[in-house]
């Protein structure tokens, strides 16, 4: 294998790796703001909200909890299995020998195999706790904002809303853009799996023929 494929492997690992560090983080991020965004809104005398709005707010904050819940939980699991490859990877001496190589990529692809359900439900996760926190941090300035159709002009009553708005943006702008990630990972293992079984067959095809 050549230096070329070595820098392709350890810019996608990378990419990988703090890919999940970074939805690790962003799933306990999402729990704190939600839950500090409850504990503000609920303390006495708390916001005026019309009932409407405040139980698609409260729905989608419980929501945003449990599913980040589980986005932390599976971000630790997928994490957990690149581990020992990453922490081999980053430690290398260079030249690296062919066959350290081709056990890391068989290693990354054994990984995915035994994380796929994994992967495959973190994709969702990211895509629903997106949404969630979309919701969550738009019901909770509907109230703060005022239009009017006549001038068409639009006022926030308080500006103390426009970080949360922007905290729970960046949250789901991660969230989904790492669902596109994820499935595009996921994409590109399976096609790898697929060549390694390929390159399996032919070899015991091989074999086979050899002993005619």
């Amino acid at each position: 294998m050549t230096q070329s494929s070595l820098r392709r492997f350890g810019t996608e690992l990378a990419s990988f790796y703090y890919l999940t560090i970074l939805n690790l983080c962003t799933g306990a991020i999402a729990i704190a703001f939600v839950t500090v965004s409850f504990a503000i809104n609920f303390l006495p005398p708390g916001p005026a909200v019309r009932p409407g709005i405040f139980t698609v707010w409260v729905a989608a904050g419980v929501a945003s909890v449990l599913l980040s819940i589980f986005w932390i939980t599976l971000s630790a699991k997928i994490l957990n299995g690149i581990q020992r490859i990453w922490g081999e990877y980053t430690r290398r001496t260079e030249p690296v020998p062919d066959k350290t190589l081709a056990g890391w990529i068989i290693g990354t692809v054994t990984s995915y195999r035994k994380n796929r359900g994994a992967i495959r439900a973190m994709i969702l996760v990211c895509i629903a706790s997106g949404v969630c926190l979309l919701v969550f941090g738009i019901t909770g300035t509907l109230e703060s904002y005022s239009i009017s159709l006549t001038s068409g002009t639009m006022t926030i009553s308080s500006v103390h809303i426009i970080p949360p708005a922007l905290v729970a943006l960046f949250i789901a702008l991660v969230s989904l853009a790492s669902s596109w990630y994820f499935a595009k990972f996921s994409r590109i293992s399976d096609g790898r799996q697929r060549e390694i079984e390929r390159g399996t067959e032919q070899l015991e095809r091989s074999f086979g023929m050899g002993k005619e």
